[in-house]
């Protein structure tokens, strides 16, 4: 997996995260691939940061050029607020490198567990692949990618990343998602199982993760989703 990186994508309005994720990611993988932090205009000591300065209705443009600038031809793209919570499984995680690798229609692995019913069995065990029916076919929370593949739908459409999603066009790509056994594990909480963070806000129980992990971190300015 020489040409795996991994892409932190945020924006400079939640650069609060950026040490809380290294500290995660650190810890529950001490040798992992090289980190990309892709945002508009600051910069971080803790991660290679590129940086591109667009609006979000203009997201899609954004993360293109910033992918553009980096060598690695598969990444694991992940958002900014999912903090790593165990080891990752680098078994599993070869796995999904392997099916994104070895299949030239594969766009990308959904690092997610499959919860859609229309989800398919498929040749691989331990994985579910998507069908005609499934929902969160294109889901950009966590997933091994091909980026020139992922760069293809980024260039469906300028817009925001909930814009694509919605869109659910994957331009006839193949889609995998693990199934039981994770490969990377992180805080989730709220109504949609996202990251730490929803609806512009924290999670409630984002202060019980971060004492149990020994992290300090200033959560007053966004404060907390209170939808649970």
């Amino acid at each position: 997996m020489n040409d795996l990186a991994i892409v932190c994508f945020s924006c400079d309005l939640n650069d609060e995260v950026w040490p809380t994720f290294m500290t995660c990611l650190d810890k529950y993988w001490p040798n992992h691939p090289v980190t990309y932090l892709f945002t508009e205009t600051l910069d971080s000591p803790l991660m290679k940061t590129i940086n591109h300065d667009f609006e979000l209705d203009e997201w899609t443009t954004r993360i293109y050029l910033s992918l553009q600038d980096i060598p690695e031809e598969k990444v694991i793209f992940i958002c900014d607020d999912c903090f790593l919570d165990n080891y990752v499984n680098l078994d599993k995680l070869k796995e999904c490198y392997d099916i994104v690798n070895n299949n030239k229609n594969v766009a990308y692995v959904n690092l997610e567990l499959s919860f859609d019913s229309n989800d398919l069995d498929c040749e691989y065990e331990g994985f579910k692949k998507k069908g005609p029916n499934s929902s969160f076919t294109l889901s950009l929370l966590c997933g091994l990618w091909d980026k020139k593949k992922l760069m293809d739908i980024l260039n469906i459409m300028v817009c925001s990343p909930w814009h694509l999603e919605a869109s659910q066009n994957v331009l006839n790509y193949d889609v995998y998602q693990v199934d039981k056994v994770k490969a990377l594990s992180w805080f989730r909480d709220g109504p949609k199982q996202c990251g730490a963070k929803y609806g512009g806000r924290w999670a409630k129980t984002l202060p019980a993760f971060l004492e149990k992990e020994g992290i300090e971190m200033d959560l007053l300015k966004k404060g907390f989703n209170n939808s649970e």
